[in-house]
């Protein structure tokens, strides 16, 4: 937003609301006022902090943040007006950061309304108010550092859809291989009672544990949670791998599976192994080059800005 006020004329009114408009200016680009608007946005999300189940019964402890509340959000009601006297609606509404500012208070206002008219309780007002933990976003606002990063990592976008389309193409390569290789080899004969799995001695294949099931409820033939039966369940199993360190589950199973209709053995297919190792290192890869890409992006940002 640009610092700089027009003013209107050097005599009359004009001369009164141009020294006006400059006092607003003075105002709001004063280092107190300033350390005061990020002291009460600290204290503001810090508020947000004591709003769990518990509050509820702590009636002192919820009429002291129901007031902080009310007394925070008339503080940045006033820093809007007074940015819009400083600067104009214009010059306001066409900075981004701006634009964060006034969508965050308008929720605070939403919230502040429900209350005041007992609809606080509805679903849609609960949603409403669980934005405001988006406050603390207007700290990065006032911090050009922080600033530039945001920026940087917005101007990263269009790299990012190249390395989603690189992981995309990956994805489905080892989505597919997962399917011929494990598609209807999941299924297993359990002991629903106990969890455990019968071993391949006692059952051999479907047709063994249906005739179980018939004189035991307890029996079942069922299929992994994770499982590579189709393309769309085999991203499921590569998402669980990839994004998660409980994936012994979907590896193990794999290990163990023999045919489509056969009990799984122990460690039948260890060359399995190869499989998940693979799609590892490649994860591993394509992080680095995910991480490469922004680190590149600041650091052509940080050498343009010191070219300028």
């Amino acid at each position: 937003m640009e610092q700089q006020l027009i003013r209107d004329t050097p005599r009359g009114r004009g001369r009164v609301w141009s020294t006006f408009r400059s006092a607003c200016v003075s105002i709001e680009q004063h280092t107190c006022f300033r350390i005061l608007v990020i002291v009460i946005i600290v204290l503001s999300s810090a508020a947000l902090m004591f709003e769990d189940l518990h509050l509820q019964h702590r009636q002192v402890l919820r009429m002291v943040v129901a007031r902080a509340d009310e007394v925070f959000t008339c503080f940045f009601l006033m820093e809007m007006f007074l940015k819009w006297l400083a600067f104009g609606l214009k010059k306001y509404f066409s900075d981004a950061w701006s634009w964060i500012d006034f969508l965050i208070l308008q929720v605070s206002l939403v919230s502040l309304a429900a209350d005041s008219l007992g609809l606080s309780g509805l679903g849609a007002f609960q949603l409403v108010r669980s934005f405001r933990a988006l406050g603390l976003l207007r700290v990065i606002s006032r911090f050009p550092g922080l600033r530039g990063v945001v920026q940087a990592l917005v101007r990263t976008v269009p790299s990012m859809l190249d390395f989603l389309l690189v992981v995309l193409v990956l994805w489905t390569a080892f989505s597919i291989l997962g399917v011929s290789l494990f598609s209807g080899r999941f299924y297993s004969c359990v002991n629903e009672t106990s969890g455990e799995r019968f071993s391949p001695q006692d059952v051999d294949n479907k047709t063994d544990c249906l005739w179980r099931a018939w004189g035991d409820p307890g029996v079942h033939w069922g299929n992994q949670d994770l499982n590579y039966d189709n393309v769309l369940s085999g991203y499921l199993a590569l998402l669980q791998l990839g994004l998660s360190s409980d994936c012994v589950e979907v590896m193990y199973a794999a290990v163990d599976a023999t045919w489509v209709v056969s009990q799984p053995s122990y460690e039948s297919n260890p060359y399995m192994y190869l499989y998940f190792i693979s799609f590892t290192i490649c994860c591993f890869f394509t992080f680095n080059f995910f991480i490469r890409v922004i680190i590149d992006r600041l650091q052509r940002d940080k050498m343009s800005l010191y070219s300028d």
